[in-house]
């Protein structure tokens, strides 16, 4: 027999533990879940503006290695500003022209340095300026294949004196004793022209 006394106390211990399980979820939901709910909800206009923070960071420091990239680049061209010579310098420069052919292994047979002034007549009512500069020709009769005559002038052309390639003109070279065209090397005739004070 089922005891009516005991069964009122079961129902009572239910009812308390159902009681008390609405009095957790309330008070978690109260005090804990509804405070993180409302704080996720107010952090999302925060995320969006540390989005758009981010993004425009990312952007100035895009712009800013932009910048300093070409600040090197005028940094290295003006490193590169070509310096013009006094005539009293042009048998150093001759020297320094043969120790870049031998440097690139081009065979110079022949440098000759010209200095070949051009005199305009005066125009009436014009004011002619002095010249500053006169420009200064060397023809070389060179020896070489294409990639080491490749070479050879861009390292004249990189060089600190203003040197720049006025005129060349390539030709086939006969080999020696055979009679062959010697694909090999070429005759080169070049005119450099540079500046002098």
């Amino acid at each position: 027999m089922i005891n009516l006394a005991n069964l009122q106390l079961d129902n009572k211990k239910i009812i308390l533990i159902i009681v008390v399980f609405c009095a957790v979820v309330y008070i978690d939901y109260s005090f804990l879940l509804k405070p993180q709910i409302a704080g996720s909800s107010s952090m999302t206009p925060k995320i969006a503006k540390l989005k758009q923070d981010l993004d425009s960071l990312s952007r100035d420091l895009a712009r800013m290695r932009e910048s300093k990239s070409k600040q090197a680049e005028t940094a290295k061209k003006l490193k590169q500003i070509k310096k013009v010579i006094s005539e009293a310098q042009i048998s150093a420069l001759l020297n320094d022209i043969s120790r870049l052919a031998n440097k690139n292994e081009v065979k110079i047979n022949q440098i000759r340095p010209s200095k070949e002034t051009q005199v305009q007549p005066a125009q009436p009512g014009k004011v002619t300026e002095p010249v500053k500069f006169t420009p200064f020709f060397i023809k070389l009769d060179l020896v070489a294949d294409y990639h080491r005559l490749g070479r050879f002038i861009g390292d004249l052309e990189n060089a600190p004196v203003f040197i720049s390639v006025q005129d060349f003109k390539i030709s086939s070279q006969l080999a020696q004793g055979t009679g062959q065209v010697d694909y090999g090397k070429q005759n080169v005739d070049i005119t450099l022209v540079t500046y002098v004070k």
